[in-house]
């Protein structure tokens, strides 16, 4: 049987279909190369996202509100810098660039002649136009600090939309009735705040008196008392019994059947008054349809809350991040185009928590050594991170990803000494879920490479949920991500 085999790169029908105008070209050709870099990274992703789902790939842009219903995307290349793109059914028209007063001067005349006047795009503006690419190599923008980021306080720090979660809990706690217990999901993609509202349920609670009990891994465990610098979390953790405890707060449950189980165990009669758990449902290890966890949802009247801010990764990091996370969402289980569509419908609501997520906290840096590294460039993100990052001294500050399948040089190994890294295998990428570094290395070998940057359907459903989990070491990072390739 053959596979039905798409590539992300140059194909004879490319899509979407990529277009410009004179007026962007012009003010493209009058920026600087490394300006350009940028400019081209934010294109390469709106051409991923649309990739990954026609029918959501321009949401979590802004649109030119006195052109509607006309939709033009306010594409930010940096905090002065935006970028004009018009979607229009299948084609995308990169219409102009400039400052801030570039929206404000977008008229409606201008977006006439547009549609009707351009030409197709260079090839530098479709991604993985050479070789395979994970990311877009991005130059980093300004180092700043976003509110605690820096100290282990950082654990606690919430948002305004993960405060409104935990305050609709709690105010819904206070008027439970008697009889049926509380269930509460908080959803949402990687680096969005679950595991701290978690956290401040937990304290929040345990100060007012109520029994309370938390269910994280291990390993979480041990952040979060590196963080915490206390022992008092450990008294607090247990295993998923809805009988133990009044309250229970589950962390990351890692199939559907660990967050269908306890639901089962709630009952009038059981301890447990109040259940919420935390999770992205795309880092299940089996799948979780639309339309079977709308029917969850229904079944055990659960209060959703979905976060869609991701604070805890820098903005560069986060868009480099989710272009790969679009490229792995494109990839199915099946290889005939039929199964293929309905299988993105099935899923498309919940991918799009993860691959449609607003980055709000600035700054990051992103680079690319693909296909193949070289010892130098392991030396010189070294020294990057040493002589220009704050260190964290609560936990170790970079995290290793290793594929198992290739070779990685020991005098590689022995240049990461200095930033003193944790080092994961590949297989054992579960391990570090929900856990935060402040960098993250990936040495990939060719294989995997290849099974990231291609879209590759027809590969069976373990063969597709595998390669999903390898969003999660790439989701890890909050000030900066490297992608080396190995032989």
């Amino acid at each position: 049987m053959v596979k039905y085999k798409l590539r992300i790169g140059p194909s004879p029908e490319r899509v979407p279909d990529l277009r410009v105008t004179r007026r962007f070209l012009a003010a493209y050709g009058r920026t600087a190369v490394g300006f350009q870099g940028r400019v081209e990274g934010e294109i390469h992703d709106l051409v991923r996202r649309f990739r990954a789902d026609p029918r959501l790939g321009f949401r979590g842009y802004d649109q030119l509100a006195h052109l509607r219903p006309n939709v033009v995307l306010e594409l930010e290349v940096s905090g002065a810098d935006r970028l004009l793109a018009i979607a229009n059914g299948g084609t995308v028209i990169l219409a102009d660039l400039g400052g801030h007063e570039v929206t404000e001067r977008y008229t409606t005349g201008k977006y006439r002649a547009d549609v009707f006047s351009n030409e197709p795009a260079p090839s530098r503006f479709w991604p993985d136009s050479g070789s395979p690419r994970l990311f877009a190599d991005r130059t980093d923008e300004p180092l700043s600090i976003y509110h605690t980021e820096t100290s282990a306080d950082w654990i606690y720090w919430l948002s305004d939309q993960q405060y409104e979660a935990v305050r609709t809990i709690l105010e819904a706690w206070d008027r439970r009735g008697r009889h049926k217990p509380l269930v509460h999901f908080v959803v949402g993609g990687p680096g969005t705040g679950k595991t701290s509202v978690l956290l401040t349920l937990l304290k929040d609670l345990t100060e007012l008196g109520h029994q309370v009990r938390i269910v994280v891994s291990d390993r979480l465990a041990a952040y979060i008392n590196a963080s915490l610098r206390t022992p008092e979390f450990d008294r607090h953790r247990g295993q998923v019994d809805t009988n133990a405890a009044e309250v229970l707060l589950i962390d990351d449950p890692g199939s559907l059947g660990q967050v269908s189980w306890p639901l089962r165990g709630l009952s009038p009669t059981s301890r447990t008054r109040l259940l919420v758990m935390a999770f992205d449902p795309c880092q299940l290890l089996d799948s979780l349809s639309d339309n079977r966890y709308a029917r969850l949802i229904e079944k055990h009247v659960i209060s959703e809350h979905v976060l869609t801010e991701c604070y805890r990764q820098k903005r560069v990091v986060g868009r480099a991040a989710q272009a790969t996370f679009h490229s792995i969402a494109m990839s199915s289980a099946y290889y005939r185009p039929d199964k293929i569509d309905k299988f993105r419908q099935d899923h498309e609501r919940l991918t799009s928590l993860s691959n449609n997520a607003r980055f709000v906290n600035r700054g990051g840096y992103s680079k690319s050594y693909l296909p193949r590294a070289k010892i130098e460039d392991v030396r010189y993100e070294v020294n990057r991170i040493c002589s220009r990052y704050p260190r964290w001294t609560h936990w170790p500050s970079t995290v290793v990803i290793v594929d198992s399948e290739a070779h990685m040089p020991r005098l590689w190994l022995n240049e990461l000494e200095p930033v003193q890294a944790e080092v994961v295998d590949e297989t054992a990428i579960q391990d570090i879920k929900g856990l935060e570094y402040q960098h993250a290395f990936l040495f990939l070998g060719p294989n995997l490479q290849r099974r990231i940057s291609e879209v590759i359907n027809g590969q069976g459903q373990k063969g597709y949920f595998d390669t999903r989990l390898l969003r999660i070491p790439i989701s890890r990072a909050k000030d900066s991500v490297v992608v080396f390739g190995l032989n």
